[in-house]
């Protein structure tokens, strides 16, 4: 067991309010005791970390983090973002979310680089004609950027040397992808924060 597996199995598992789960920002949810489904995915911290050095060992592009505006609600945002599609994956993904967003803050050493590297591969998602002449862009079908950013990010951790699928499977990879798109979107790195426009 490497000295990452034994810090991370040492971590007492997060308590979450079956009412109220925060994931950064403003993204705060009520759940509705009539919600039956929500994604259960053997997606733990161990299995997240490897999926961040992964992503990370591929990209360590520096981009400024602009936190001078206050986050989105993340309905509003994906709505406005045309991205609706996703407003219902990502309240089936709260809890692999949360979990993502904690190891990213508290467990991850390059955290904030890796938030980077998300927004940077974000921007090179984008057409290059829904930039105008100084650097704005407009989002027209978000769902299809999220689409193909999740795919870019899926295909960096799959082609990375060191993957094994038999060691962190093809679903474990989708499940993070997802989360992780997820936490991007609520901590407002990727998608126009429509509090900002």
């Amino acid at each position: 067991m490497t000295i990452m597996e034994k810090k991370i199995k040492s971590m007492s598992d997060t308590k979450i309010n079956q009412k109220n789960i925060s994931v950064g920002g403003d993204f705060r949810q009520n759940i509705d005791n009539s919600i039956n489904y929500i994604i259960d995915c053997e997606l733990n911290k161990a299995e997240i970390y490897d999926c961040l050095e992964f992503f990370l060992h591929m990209s360590k592009k520096d981009v400024e983090m602009n936190i001078t505006v206050a986050p989105a609600e993340l309905n509003k945002k994906l709505s406005f973002n045309h991205a609706g599609k996703y407003i219902k994956l990502f309240k089936d993904y709260y809890f692999i979310i949360e979990r993502v967003g904690e190891v990213i803050s508290h467990d991850f050493p390059d955290g904030e680089i890796i938030v980077s590297s998300l927004k940077s591969l974000f921007y090179d998602t984008i057409p290059t004609d829904a930039y105008d002449d100084n650097g704005e862009y407009n989002i027209v079908d978000g769902s299809h950027i999220l689409d193909v950013l999740r795919k870019k990010i899926a295909d960096r951790i799959k082609n990375d040397t060191r993957y094994d699928p038999d060691k962190l499977s093809v679903e474990v990879v989708d499940s993070f992808v997802i989360a992780f798109v997820g936490y991007g979107v609520s901590e407002c790195q990727i998608l126009q924060n429509p509090n900002q426009c």
